[in-house]
């Protein structure tokens, strides 16, 4: 499978909607291609651990970003990191 072919034409035109009518979602849509590279993309170094012991992504969110989203939620803030203070 060449890489990205797990990633139709049509999620990123909902991807581009989605962050022109929200204000973005760039971390979720970034997972969920992480997600999908484990699972099919046998160049990925984690799909060993995901996609090459048979782990695979519902059709659900397969199929749709905007159904991940919609399942999922946005991600939390992020947070600073906590430091040491003298």
């Amino acid at each position: 499978m060449p890489k990205e072919s797990y990633i139709r034409d049509s999620d990123h035109r909902a991807y581009l909607r989605l962050v022109k009518a929200s204000g973005g979602y760039v971390r979720e849509y970034g997972a969920w291609l992480d997600m999908l590279s484990r699972c099919y993309n046998p160049d990925d170094p984690d799909y060993p651990e995901h996609g090459g012991r048979g782990i695979q992504v519902c059709d659900r969110w397969r199929d749709s970003f905007e159904h991940f989203l919609e399942d999922m939620g946005p991600m939390p803030a992020a947070q600073p990191p906590l430091d040491l203070t003298n």
